[in-house]
C-alpha cells in the first residue's frame, strides 16, 4: 500500500505517512455484511467474502475552496487574467481549504523573507510558494520556517543571495521520513561537529558537511548517544590508526560510519584492545593491525 499524497510505501497499522504526514484510513467496509474490517484484510473475517477498498467515513469531508478565491489569489500574485483563470479551473477540485491556506501563508512568508515585499518579485515568490506547498504538508510549514532560519543564520551567514540554497535544504530535510524537531537538533549537532571540528570551519566544506549530516541521521537508531560514540570511533581511527594525517579524514569517517550500526561500548573496547595487541605484541602495521582486530572480534 502506498500514500495517496507522496507514494511512500506504508505498513499496515500506521496512522499517518512517515514522509508527508498524510492521515491513513484504518478500516474498510465489507460490501457483503457491512461490518468494518482491517485495511489489510483481503477477506472479511465475519462473512468470509472478499473485501473492497471502500473506506469508512470517519470525518466530515474537507471543505473545498471557492473558485473565485483561488482566481483572486493568483491574480493578485501577478498572473494575468487568463493564467489566473487556468490555475483556478485546474485547482478548484483539488485544493482543500487547509491546503489553500497553506499556499497563501507560504506565499506571504516567501514574499516577505526572500524579497522584502518588493512587488517586482510577486511571481518569483509565487513560484517558490507553490514549490514549497507541493513538497511538504501544511503541518510541516512551521518546522520548514525553523529549518530555513537556522540554515540562513548558522550555515550561510544571512547571505540573501543564498536563500534558494536554504530553501532547497529545508525541502530536502523534510523529505526524510519522520523528520521532526528532534531530528533537526540532531542534524544541527552533526553538522556543527563535522564542519567545525573535522574541517576547521573551512567555507568550502559547507556542502560536504550538510550532506554528511543528512547521511548520518538516517542511520537506523542514530541518536545523540550514537553521535557521541561515532565521534569517539572517528577520533580513535583518525589519531591512532592514521596518525592524524589529514588525507585520511574521509577514510576515518567512512570506517566510523561502517562500524557505528554494530558498535557498543564493550565492542569498541575490545576493538581497541585487539588493535593494541596487534601493534605492540605482533608488531603489525596500523592498517594490518586494524584488520586483524576487526576479524578477531567479528566486525
Amino acid at each position: 500500500m502506498k500514500c495517496t499524497r507522496c507514494n511512500q510505501e506504508l505498513q499496515s497499522g500506521w496512522n499517518a505517512c512517515p514522509a508527508c504526514g498524510q492521515k491513513i484510513a484504518q478500516n474498510h467496509i465489507c460490501p457483503n455484511c457491512g461490518r468494518e474490517v482491517d485495511l489489510s484484510f483481503r477477506f472479511c473475517p465475519f462473512c468470509g467474502k472478499a473485501t473492497t477498498v471502500q473506506k469508512t467515513t470517519t470525518a466530515k469531508t474537507e471543505r473545498q475552496v471557492d473558485r473565485v478565491d483561488i482566481y483572486d489569489f493568483f491574480y493578485e500574485c501577478g498572473l494575468d487574467a487568463d493564467e489566473a483563470d487556468k490555475k483556478a479551473s485546474r485547482l478548484v477540485a483539488k485544493l482543500t481549504e487547509e491546503e489553500f491556506t497553506f499556499l497563501k501563508d507560504a506565499y506571504q512568508w516567501v514574499f516577505e523573507t526572500f524579497y522584502g515585499e518588493d512587488t517586482d518579485y510577486c511571481l518569483e515568490a509565487l513560484q517558490k510558494a507553490e514549490q514549497l506547498s507541493i513538497a511538504i504538508a501544511p503541518e510541516q510549514f512551521p518546522l520548514a520556517q525553523t529549518i530555513f532560519e537556522w540554515a540562513m543564520d548558522s550555515v550561510w551567514a544571512n547571505d540573501s543571495d543564498l536563500n534558494d540554497e536554504a530553501l532547497e535544504l529545508t525541502i530536502e530535510l523534510l523529505q526524510i521520513p519522520a523528520f521532526d524537531e528532534t531530528r533537526l537538533e540532531l542534524f544541527k549537532a552533526v553538522y556543527d561537529w563535522f564542519y567545525d571540528e573535522v574541517h576547521g570551519s573551512a567555507y568550502e566544506f559547507i556542502d560536504d558537511s550538510l550532506n554528511f549530516a543528512k547521511e548520518l541521521i538516517q542511520i537506523p537508531a542514530f541518536d545523540e548517544a550514537r553521535l557521541e560514540q561515532f565521534k569517539e570511533i572517528y577520533d580513535w581511527v583518525y589519531d591512532e590508526v592514521h596518525g592524524s594525517a589529514y588525507e585520511f579524514i574521509n577514510d576515518s569517517l567512512a570506517l566510523a560510519k561502517e562500524l557505528i550500526p554494530r558498535m557498543t561500548p564493550n565492542i569498541f573496547e575490545k576493538l581497541k584492545q585487539s588493535y593494541s595487541k596487534a601493534v605492540d605484541d605482533l608488531e603489525k602495521e596500523p592498517e594490518d593491525a586494524l584488520a586483524y582486530a576487526r576479524k578477531r572480534i567479528g566486525i
